[in-house]
């Protein structure tokens, strides 16, 4: 595996997303956080789990203790992103969002 020089600054995680992070691995006696990234009609979006262990190839980027696992293949097409846990409206959950940007790459006809 290559590592990716940009791969240390890929994700800004909040201490609100770390905290909740933390608690969900612990509930899940899980070990760290997998981020998937979905290509899809329209853009990018981006999909959080609990991981039992790094895969081999993945690259492991912790940020305020939380183990994050991303593919090296998805890491190519991953902007840099802003992790963070929301309440509102009365509704809570992990927001991902692109920073500098809509995230949908280079040939992106969204204006973001």
């Amino acid at each position: 595996m290559q590592p990716l020089p940009q791969a240390s600054e890929l994700i800004e995680l909040t201490d609100r997303a770390a905290r909740v992070m933390k608690s969900v691995l612990r509930n899940a006696r899980g070990r760290g956080i997998r981020i998937v990234v979905l290509s899809e009609k329209g853009g990018r979006s981006y999909r959080l789990a609990v991981g039992d262990r790094a895969r081999a190839s993945d690259l492991v980027i912790e940020r305020k203790g939380v183990p994050l696992y991303v593919s090296p293949a998805q890491s190519k097409d991953m902007p840099e992103m802003r992790i963070d846990y929301v309440r509102r409206d009365g509704r809570e959950g992990f927001t991902i969002q692109p920073l500098g940007g809509c995230g949908c790459g280079p040939d992106c006809a969204c204006g973001g």
